[in-house]
């Protein structure tokens, strides 16, 4: 590894920021070294959370593991309704829902994986998406993670967009 790479690897792990092109392949590198977190760990991060999107949110119950979520604008309301499930295996965080918008429905499936290299959890979208900091040595407000809120910031909006839905 380069001194530049090793550098900024560093760099990512405590939680500060390098230029976009490098923190990428800096958190790929932390990945591959980095083991799968624990099914229970997943579930302390996510249950009874809504993950706050820019345009909307998802709230992971413990109560049935059920998956809410809304999603869109005025013009374009979306809302999904399903299951969030961590595998046996742990290491990814998974929510299967089906999703409402005008015109109609579809069911989707999404995964996240997570790895652990010391104290930074490293996330990304399955099946290819790019690695990046989800929560460092030391939780900070640029971290993916604190977009996690405790409880449920999202049934209210939902019911609006199920509405809004409904009279079209």
């Amino acid at each position: 590894m380069c001194i530049f790479k090793a550098a900024a690897a560093a760099i990512v792990a405590a939680g500060l920021s390098v230029p976009a092109a490098h923190a990428v392949d800096d958190a790929k590198t932390l990945a591959e070294s980095a083991e799968p977190v624990s099914v229970y760990e997943l579930f302390t991060i996510y249950h009874n959370k809504s993950w706050l999107w820019k345009s909307g949110a998802g709230y992971f119950s413990a109560n049935e593991r059920r998956f809410l979520a809304w999603g869109g604008s005025e013009d374009s309301p979306t809302y999904a309704e399903g299951r969030w499930y961590i595998p046996e295996e742990g290491g990814k965080v998974c929510f299967k829902a089906v999703w409402h918008y005008r015109g109609g429905s579809k069911p989707k499936r999404s995964c996240f994986a997570h790895r652990k290299n010391g104290t930074v959890i490293l996330q990304r979208s399955e099946p290819d998406g790019d690695w990046y900091v989800f929560k460092g040595p030391a939780s900070t407000a640029t971290d993916a993670s604190s977009k996690l809120k405790d409880g449920d910031h999202v049934t209210a909006k939902l019911e609006e967009q199920r509405t809004a839905l409904s009279k079209n």
